[in-house]
């Protein structure tokens, strides 16, 4: 019988990361470190922590400024950063991320918002995102 992973889950006791105002955290395990990425209001950034544990978050310092709702992807020595919007940047030590100039917006012109990449086993990449299809208006 084939296991299936992710879909069930236990609710574990205790803080991970203390930072008032902190958001949408985001965890990456890099061999035996763990990274976290949480979104803040103050300057619309994303900041890192790390852990040795996966238990027990130091934070590291501010990651990106200028989105925020981070989705965090490493593949290859590159670490990606998708923030709200959908902004993209990138970092060679998953601590401090620079704006690409890249985007990616919906077609018709929709607001997108709080993506999440995942590596398909066929070796594609497939972005699962929201959308506001009223853009506010209502």
């Amino acid at each position: 019988m084939k296991k299936t992973i992710g879909i069930h889950f236990t609710q574990e006791n205790g803080v991970r990361l203390t930072r008032n105002g902190a958001f949408d955290p985001d965890v990456e395990r890099d061999g035996n470190m763990w990274r976290m990425y949480v979104g803040t209001l103050e300057g619309n950034q994303v900041v890192s922590a790390s852990s040795t544990d996966g238990l027990n978050f130091t934070e590291e310092g501010v990651a990106f400024m200028g989105g925020a709702v981070p989705d965090v992807y490493h593949a290859d020595d590159l670490w990606y950063l998708y923030t709200a919007g959908i902004n993209i940047a990138t970092s060679t030590d998953g601590k401090t991320f620079v704006a690409t100039g890249e985007s990616f917006h919906s077609s018709n012109s929709m607001v997108t918002a709080d993506p999440s990449v995942v590596k398909l086993s066929s070796g594609k990449y497939l972005m699962l995102y929201k959308i506001n299809p009223t853009n506010g208006k209502r």
